[in-house]
């Protein structure tokens, strides 16, 4: 098997000469010809002598130019996930040979599990028995770190006429930050001056699905 085009040349020596023919495929085929379509061939020389005695070589042999077809399941490309990933690389051929895969410039194999918070790069490379390669690069990245929220403008436990409270949330893979005030949507830097014990509950998750949430209780004393 191979990937480039064969030039076939053939002959027949014999004490006294006579004729040599060959088919490729069952059609006639001359001597210093060029194959170059891809898929299984047979070529078949007889060959006869002026005496009547005959000789027949049959040779098989393969042209395939097409690269192997690299498949990868547990990650896709780009993936951000907040839980290990176990993933499954394979490559598929008309004529197979090998397939191997690097994680982070690293060996990996096949079935692995990736458990390491980060960005990650995994390369699968393949080649056929023809010679033909091909490569696939997978990036993704696992964080397991939930969002980081700061509250400003008031404290828990915290007493006075009127807040203003501010709220955001920091993460290496930012998401949405969202609250409510005594269970009703609010939105950062309102002011509340409405009498009474107040709570207010912030909740965010990240671009992974990692979520913390934070609760603050507070009261205002003047009325509004």
């Amino acid at each position: 098997v191979r990937n480039t085009p064969a030039t076939i040349s053939f002959s027949a020596t014999d004490a006294h000469p006579g004729t040599v023919t060959a088919t490729l495929d069952g059609a006639p085929f001359s001597s210093g010809g060029t194959v170059s379509a891809a898929g299984n061939h047979a070529l078949v020389v007889t060959a006869t002598d002026a005496a009547g005695n005959a000789a027949t070589q049959t040779v098989g042999f393969a042209i395939d130019t097409a690269p192997p077809v690299i498949s990868v399941a547990g990650i896709t490309s780009g993936a951000l996930r907040n839980t290990p990933a176990t993933i499954a690389f394979s490559a598929t051929d008309a004529h197979p040979g090998t397939a191997t895969a690097t994680l982070d410039g690293a060996p990996f194999s096949s079935g692995s599990t990736v458990s390491a918070a980060g960005d990650h790069l995994l390369v699968v490379t393949a080649a056929d028995a023809a010679g033909n390669s091909a490569n696939l690069s997978v990036p993704f990245s696992l964080d397991f770190t939930p969002p980081v929220i700061a509250v400003s403008g008031v404290v828990a436990g915290a007493s006075g006429t009127s807040f203003t409270p501010v709220f955001s949330a920091s993460d290496a893979h930012p998401g949405s930050a969202s609250a409510t005030l005594d269970g009703a949507g609010f939105t950062s830097g309102t002011t509340v001056s409405t009498a009474g014990a107040h709570t207010l509950v912030v909740t965010a998750t990240d671009g992974a699905g990692n979520s913390a949430s934070t609760t603050v209780h507070f009261t205002v004393t003047g009325g509004g």
